[in-house]
């Protein structure tokens, strides 16, 4: 028995795919980007040492510390994005700022306030919110209402 296998080209269209350099040329507030995330309303938030950039895919945002005194530096090392459309701000400083659904920011003490130690890694899990590790320490934000990460006490 011998099969037959008849092809047909057909000619379909070929979509480009959307592709943009962003650079200090397009607004972008330096060329050295540290951490990138997207939000939930598609725009792409980059993270660079030298300040907070959104791209909405035909414009660029900046963010500066001396514009926003919560961003408790210019030089943003990751950016993360939870479950609420917040995005998550850790910079070489010991605070982390989240930039709120609005688009407010707003500033959160790890642990105690006279650790000057910088705040390590950031991730955001879905039971108990954003963590973030400092030394060997984990900290999450047990009181939603305060600005402030406490030590996350682990159950023997």
């Amino acid at each position: 028995m011998t099969a037959v296998l008849l092809l047909a080209a057909v000619k379909l269209p070929a979509q480009s795919p959307a592709f943009y350099h962003l650079s200090t040329a397009e607004g972008l507030s330096d060329n050295f980007v540290n951490t990138v995330c997207r939000d939930k309303n598609g725009i792409l938030w980059i993270g660079t040492s030298e300040g907070l950039n959104s791209f909405d895919g035909n414009t660029i945002s900046t963010f500066y510390k001396n514009e926003y005194p919560e961003l408790p530096d210019n030089n943003i090392q990751q950016l993360i994005c939870d479950a609420q459309n917040n995005i998550w701000i850790r910079t070489v400083s010991n605070r982390v700022t989240m930039l709120d659904a609005n688009r407010r920011f707003h500033s959160f003490t790890i642990g105690d306030t006279t650790d000057k130690t910088p705040a390590g890694i950031l991730f955001s899990t879905k039971s108990r919110g954003p963590i973030v590790l400092k030394g060997n320490k984990h900290f999450i934000r047990k009181d939603l209402q305060q600005n402030k990460f406490e030590l996350l006490r682990w159950a023997a």
